[in-house]
């Protein structure tokens, strides 16, 4: 599980861009060697081993100097044999004033224009996620913080994707429609 004890919830703006991050694993030290990490703006990704690797007994890390936004540390384990876990801890932290929130909508339709229903919708990777309803729409209401933002679709069967940047002002509202191919 990953901690921050500087930036401790995440839902929270903190005026530092000096991040205390702390792991623990859910087996004896003496299991694992250390972790893989990335420190990025996406909420989903998990580290490989060509990441950057911090062996035990070091179960902390400070970070300086991080610019204003939402980033997530994503952490995986590495066993004494050499495997990876198969699932990220992710720890998400909010560096900076708080730039409010604005509205992000739109709709998701085929290559043949028309709707797609259930398709999923996700705001940098999984930091925010939604699904469409039955005309295709979806709606990421006051949520979304102010700034830049990769918009992806991908549909039900996961085949079939598009993704657009586009940035969402503090109290407006930005639409950015996808289609699938």
């Amino acid at each position: 599980s990953l901690s921050s004890s500087d930036h401790p919830s995440p839902g929270t703006w903190y005026p530092s861009g000096d991040v205390f991050f702390s792991w623990t694993f859910p087996v004896a030290d003496s299991n694992v060697k250390g972790v893989f990490y990335v420190l990025d703006h996406f909420g989903t990704n998990v580290p490989t081993s060509t990441d950057t690797f911090i062996p035990l007994p070091q179960k902390n890390l400070l970070r300086m100097g991080l610019a204003a936004g939402v980033w997530v540390m994503h952490v995986v384990a590495q066993d004494q044999r050499g495997y990876l876990t198969k699932v990220a801890g992710n720890l998400r932290v909010n560096v900076g004033a708080d730039p409010g929130v604005g509205v992000l909508n739109g709709q998701v339709v085929d290559g043949g224009g028309k709707p797609v229903a259930s398709a999923s919708v996700t705001v940098n990777r999984g930091l925010y996620t939604t699904t469409t309803n039955a005309m295709g729409s979806y709606n990421f209401p006051n949520q979304i913080p102010a700034g830049m933002w990769e918009i992806r679709a991908t549909s039900a069967d996961g085949l079939l994707t598009d993704t657009k940047s586009d940035t969402v002002t503090k109290g407006g509202s930005t639409t950015v429609n996808l289609t699938l191919k």
